[in-house]
């Protein structure tokens, strides 16, 4: 390593994505110079291009939080867009999961808000020469000794003792740790929209109508079309189905409607209607790729992924933008402890935070493998609202509006309040702690184990007695048989750990997922040979802005 303990590292970040933007904010908010090197010409490139974003409390939210943001997230988020719907071809809704606008706590809320304003507000809030426009990066040559010579598409050369590739799916960085390929999910289609002057035009608002104030996932028959209510007033739809990855969206606009067209051939006239009037300036292919559930690699010195160039995976899980930026904070907090020390020292934090990071990602991959099937599965509609219901991940899923918080360490007490530290509590029952509204045997089973996930989170030992306590507090009906049955089965059990593969870890890797790579470790990364469509294709982060059941 070349920098020494009292100098500054020459830090490289490649993508202006959510996860590339995070990390230059907690450098620069520890005084930790960096350069943020982006593709796009300006901010205001593509700037129509992707969805809203749900940021949950202790992942993307966090980040904003702790760097001093979360009075401008409240402002410029969208608590009426948490609206969420589950349809299914006729485009008559079989759930919908409403917002809870004037609730002011976060902390049980998944807030949206425009990729677009998301960047803008990050953008604001770091120094303007500290971010390159128009650096499309080229090469990446490792020099023998920990830093790297980048090589942009415009000619500048730089040298860097850090590279962090959070430059999205198709990144050139990857190659340097990883030779894992891209999947393919078999799911691929097209993202479609209507302007905002048109979206709000009187004869369009049976679409406005179907849509809702947030999002309307409309499944059915193997093929789905997720709408999304932006913030500018723009109406976004993804149309997916099953087909060969060649498929691709035709260069005649009117083509493209025609074959949807015949792809949702019976559905809802809104729907039907949305596709026919589509803003013919933006038609894109929207093709489904992943890594291999599980994608790691060993630690190289002066280099290292954020985001979806560490882990990739589907919209499903609704955790990209939320994990990039995850990523990015933690990153950053990693090499402001070690500011100061020697270039090792920050090396070995830069590898114990890749070593944290793994096992939570793949917990979010696996999820996002086995929704795609749930999403696009010959049982669907009924069987989304049935994961929505039932199938819900052990930490964010259980944090709706009208609901209360437990606290394990009361139990006795059984004290209901709220508190933030979202691992230890559990939101089941209404607030008002009348008319239980789960009830039936598959709910009543989650009820008990997550019950036993909370104590064992908190280092409270399991026993029926305490289940009973929790459940009893947050207004669910549990048989004491129940409770006494699963506190005798996780006796001497990893307790954590089994009861993880509940909401996630249990999932399957979706078909022909390959294994974990090992690290490829590549002499320079070059360019992708298959190179899509320039306007489909970007720098930072391919998070379409897609979060489910919020």
């Amino acid at each position: 390593m070349s920098t020494s303990a009292n100098s500054q590292p020459r830090i490289a970040i490649i993508g202006g994505g959510p996860a590339g933007l995070t990390l230059l904010l907690t450098l620069v908010k520890h005084n930790i110079p960096a350069t943020l090197y982006e593709r796009e010409a300006s901010s205001d490139s593509r700037a129509h291009l992707g969805g809203m974003l749900d940021l949950e409390w202790n992942s993307g939210q966090r980040a904003l939080r702790e760097n001093g943001l979360e009075d401008v997230f409240r402002k410029r988020s969208r608590r009426d867009a948490e609206e969420g719907r589950v349809s299914g071809k006729d485009g008559v809704p079989v759930l919908i999961n409403p917002a809870n606008p004037t609730d002011p706590s976060l902390i049980d809320a998944r807030p949206e808000i425009d990729r677009r304003v998301l960047r803008e507000v990050l953008l604001d809030a770091v120094p303007k020469d500290a971010v390159k426009w128009g650096h499309a990066l080229a090469s990446v040559r490792p020099l023998g000794d920990g830093t790297h010579e980048l090589t942009f598409a415009n000619g500048l050369v730089v040298t860097a003792d850090l590279v962090v590739g959070a430059d999205g799916a198709h990144s050139r960085v990857r190659p340097l740790v990883s030779a894992a390929p891209l999947i393919y999910h078999g799911i691929t289609g097209a993202e479609i929209s209507l302007a905002p002057a048109v979206a709000a035009l009187p004869e369009h608002a049976d679409i406005r109508a179907g849509v809702g104030a947030g999002s309307n996932y409309v499944t059915q028959d193997e093929r789905m079309i997720c709408f999304q209510a932006n913030g500018d007033g723009r109406i976004r739809a993804y149309a997916w189905h099953r087909a060969p990855r060649e498929w691709t969206v035709a260069a005649d606009p009117q083509a493209t409607k025609a074959e949807l067209l015949k792809i949702y051939e019976g559905w809802a006239p809104w729907v039907l209607k949305f596709i026919r009037e589509a803003d013919e300036d933006a038609i894109y292919t929207r093709a489904l790729w992943h890594l291999p559930v599980g994608h790691q690699w060993a630690h190289k010195v002066g280099v290292t992924l954020i985001g979806e160039a560490a882990h990739l995976m589907s919209p499903f899980a609704a955790a990209g933008a939320n994990l990039g930026m995850l990523d990015g904070l933690e990153l950053g907090l990693a090499i402001a402890g070690a500011e100061g020390k020697s270039a090792d020292a920050r090396d070995a934090a830069v590898a114990a935070w890749e070593a944290k990071m793994f096992p939570i990602v793949e917990r979010f991959a696996a999820l996002a493998a086995k929704n795609i099937e749930i999403f696009l599965g010959k049982e669907a509609p009924q069987s989304v609202a049935d994961a929505f219901k039932y199938t819900v991940d052990l930490k964010t899923r259980w944090y709706r509006s009208n609901c209360v918080f437990v606290n394990a360490k009361d139990v006795s007490s059984q004290e209901i309040h709220k508190k933030h530290s979202s691992p230890v509590f559990l939101k089941l029952g209404s607030a008002s702690m009348s008319a239980p509204r789960w009830r039936n045997s598959a709910s009543v089973e989650l009820a008990a184990t997550y019950a036993a996930l909370i104590l064992a989170d908190d280092g409270i030992e399991i026993t029926a007695d305490k289940i009973n306590a929790l459940t009893t507090a947050a207004n669910i009906e549990v048989e004491p048989i129940w409770a006494s049955l699963l506190a005798k089965a996780l006796e001497g059990k990893n307790v954590k750990e089994l009861l993880s593969n509940v909401g996630a870890g249990g999932a399957a890797p979706a078909a022909g997922a390959a294994p974990a790579a090992a690290a490829g470790g590549a002499a320079a990364a070059e360019a992708p040979k298959e190179e899509e469509k320039k306007e489909e294709k970007e720098e930072s982060d391919d998070d379409m802005g897609f979060g489910l059941f919020d």
